[in-house]
């Protein structure tokens, strides 16, 4: 194996999850576990080599749903239509994927309303 792949499985079985958001990195560190100095040093290092791994790797999909078109929980956006309206605009909302057309961020209703009270 290499330092990126040993590192990966290393952090992993103490329950670490790693996605990537386009070029950045995303760690989710389970509660009361803090990466030691050593182990924050050589993701530093190893950054590039741990991205491409994980690029590599299939998508994971979340159990229950390897019968669907899509994962709606899945690290990455749907490359489907959303089943209802047809669209492919989706955004993360907690931790799933929504459709954008069918549910409108509050980000974008807010600037499509502007100060408007609430009726």
């Amino acid at each position: 194996m290499n330092p990126a792949a040993d590192l990966l499985l290393h952090l992993r079985s103490r329950g670490y999850g790693f996605a990537l958001d386009g070029e950045r990195l995303r760690i989710e560190a389970p509660e009361n576990d803090d990466l030691t100095a050593l182990e924050l040093e050589l993701l530093v290092a190893h950054k590039a080599d741990v991205i491409a791994l994980l690029q590599a790797e299939p998508p994971a999909r979340t159990p229950g749903w390897e019968h669907a078109a899509y994962d709606p929980f899945g690290p990455t956006k749907p490359s489907v239509q959303c089943p209802v309206c047809g669209a492919q605009d989706w955004f993360r909302a907690g931790d799933g994927w929504t459709c954008s057309t069918c549910h409108p961020p509050l980000e974008r209703l807010a600037r499509e309303w502007g100060e408007r009270p609430c009726p």
